[in-house]
């Protein structure tokens, strides 16, 4: 009866009992197992004369709890029944396992990520890092408490373009143990919309020079050139042309036939590009 022990962070345990009443006891056994419900190894060939024991554990194993119980041996190596099982919890130095990004888009004001938890049971939290193109530590940006939080896409609407930016998220158990980073997932921020958009384009019918005159509002940003797509009838859009950054305007001068012209813009920067702005239609009647 009673027994009692303990584990140390380094895995060594420490059980011990009262000396038993009986004046033939010649030892004891201990036994131990992985679970409460299955078959009891003895680690003592020999019984033991002391009342303390000492075991050695690794620590580094997923299993989480260790049981143990003991006998007594009379001089006729008879054994008595074994104690009550003796329930010890292992110190937790093993890290969760790591979580990923498995997906992500960007805005221009915005970066969606998609994160897959760590798979280990006992994760407390789960941090998301991120650092800028010109930082060399990571900054921590958010913290999710339970799992069930990273179901839903993960916004991070704390950037600017243009810049390029790095992510990873690391897990935290119960213990304090810390998972490897994730892989770090890069993605570039561009300029707002509103900056480097196209507005105002326009497509006018020269019946005199036979060609459609484009003009368009410079964006704010600086173009490295503009690209002209051309939608004949119920065509599809083509690159059509190419035009100088310095420029606002451009002249088709090739109208073949009658029908309906439309036409989009599409500026190019050094490091992205803008959405394709459409004119209204141009109905060309008499070629």
């Amino acid at each position: 009866i009673g027994l009692r022990g303990m584990i140390d962070s380094t895995g060594i345990v420490t059980l011990h009992w009262p000396l038993g009443k009986d004046p033939d006891i010649t030892g004891y056994r201990v036994y131990f197992a992985n679970a409460a419900d299955h078959e009891f190894s003895n680690i003592t060939p020999y019984p033991i004369q002391d009342t303390v024991f000492v075991d050695t554990l690794n620590l580094n194993t997923l299993t989480k709890e260790i049981y143990y119980q003991i006998a007594a041996v009379d001089r006729n190596f008879n054994h008595s029944e074994r104690s009550e099982i003796l329930k010890l919890i292992k110190p937790d130095i093993v890290p969760p396992t790591t979580p990923l990004i498995s997906k992500y888009f960007v805005t221009d004001t915005a970066v969606v990520l998609n994160i897959i938890p760590s798979s280990s049971d006992d994760v407390a939290q789960h941090i998301l890092y991120r650092k800028g193109e010109k930082q060399n530590d990571w900054i921590k940006i958010k913290q999710f408490l339970f799992v069930n939080e990273l179901k839903n896409q993960v916004v991070d609407n704390q950037v600017t373009g243009p810049n390029y930016y790095q992510y990873a998220v690391q897990a935290i158990d119960s213990a304090g143990n810390k998972s490897e980073f994730s892989p770090a997932v890069g993605v570039r921020v561009y300029k707002s919309t509103e900056d480097i958009q196209i507005d105002g384009l326009t497509a006018q019918y020269n019946q005199q020079s036979k060609s459609v005159s484009l003009k368009w509002n410079k964006p704010k940003a600086d173009v490295s050139y503009y690209v002209i797509y051309r939608k004949v009838n119920q065509n599809r859009y083509e690159n059509f042309a190419s035009v100088d950054a310095d420029k606002n305007s451009f002249e088709d001068k090739e109208i073949l036939s009658v029908g309906e012209y439309q036409y989009g813009i599409k500026a190019i920067y050094k490091n992205g590009e803008s959405k394709i702005s459409l004119s209204a239609p141009v109905v060309i009647s008499k070629p």
